[in-house]
């Protein structure tokens, strides 16, 4: 299999560090000095990642898709990324992306934070290891986490070749994965939950649950009625359940692909090994929260038969089949 085209990073000049904050509801950064002897350290964490961008799986994102950990990653062209939609009323949805792309593109121009003033800084989600690519710009290799804070969990700090001894403790913690490469173009993901909670915070996605609820009743009203119930059930799961969430927002396209009926859902729970009644009541969807997953797993189409033994399984990496691929 053929490598991955990948940024084009360059390895002759000096990284830089940046530490990303929550303020007023997006995100900021700052960038902290190296010294020169981290240098080569650093360089080594993003040139993990880079290798596991060559030599795994790419694939496109979709929001229901999972990932094979250190296997596959989704590769997602910048001009494509979520964005918040938009209330009723509203011209724009607010591009909650942006914030992210923003706190990475000029890590040269972010103000300094000296290391003496990290402890006292306000909590940290992410830090990023910036370099130059070749031609110009730069590439950011993130980190969903706070190091600043993962470093002080560390009670005791020992090192040493032949003997450990005592060490002072360190102020700043970097662990060797990457979750996000983020480029100029594109964004490559290797862990999923970082990529959501970084470009559409999970509070926002929590937030649209209720619209994204009512789209899906108004896409359904020529098909199936969502039953006062069962509008109720997914409120209450879907503002509590991220990945409940997440997967409401592309339900109404889903929904007006398939064009379900009342004999068509029934036919699909019955072969899925359902009691109709899970979801059903005459013509109406009624439903309560623990049948919330069965809804969405259906809509989806997330069950199928084993092509082998007929047996019925629950298909969790929903990413469309694309033969010759």
């Amino acid at each position: 299999m053929p490598s991955n085209s990948v940024p084009p990073v360059r390895w002759d000049t000096d990284p830089r560090l940046i530490l990303g904050w929550r303020e007023k509801g997006s995100i900021r950064a700052g960038r902290v000095p190296l010294h020169k002897g981290v240098v080569n350290d650093i360089r080594d964490i993003a040139r993990g990642a880079m290798a596991r961008l060559v030599d795994g799986e790419s694939r496109q994102y979709e929001p229901s898709a999972s990932l094979t950990t250190r296997e596959e990653f989704f590769r997602i062209p910048v001009d494509g990324l979520p964005a918040r939609k938009p209330k009723r009323g509203q011209v724009d949805g607010t591009a909650d992306s942006a914030a992210m792309l923003s706190a990475t593109a000029e890590p040269d121009l972010l103000d300094k934070i000296p290391p003496v003033d990290l402890s006292d800084h306000s909590a940290f989600v992410f830090y990023g290891l910036v370099f130059d690519l070749q031609g110009g710009g730069t590439v950011t290799f993130v980190t969903k986490d706070d190091p600043v804070r993962a470093a002080a969990g560390f009670k005791v700090s020992l090192f040493g070749a032949d003997k450990l001894k005592l060490a002072t403790p360190p102020l700043v913690s970097l662990r060797a994965h990457v979750d996000l490469v983020i480029g100029a173009q594109e964004v490559f993901v290797l862990r999923k939950a970082a990529f959501e909670q970084l470009f559409n915070d999970v509070k926002v996605a929590l937030a649209d649950a209720p619209a994204n609820i009512e789209e899906v009743a108004d896409t359904l009203e020529d098909l199936i009625v969502l039953g006062p119930d069962a509008v109720a059930s997914l409120q209450a799961v879907a503002t509590k359940r991220i990945s409940y969430a997440v997967r409401l927002r592309a339900l109404s396209e889903r929904i007006a692909q398939i064009k379900p009926t009342p004999a068509s859902v029934r036919q699909q729970l019955k072969e899925m090994g359902n009691d109709p009644a899970d979801l059903l009541e005459g013509d109406t969807f009624v439903f309560d929260e623990s049948n919330v997953g069965l809804f969405l797993d259906l809509m989806e189409g997330r069950h199928f038969a084993d092509q082998w033994t007929g047996e019925r399984m629950r298909a969790d990496r929903m990413s469309r089949h694309q033969p010759g691929a």
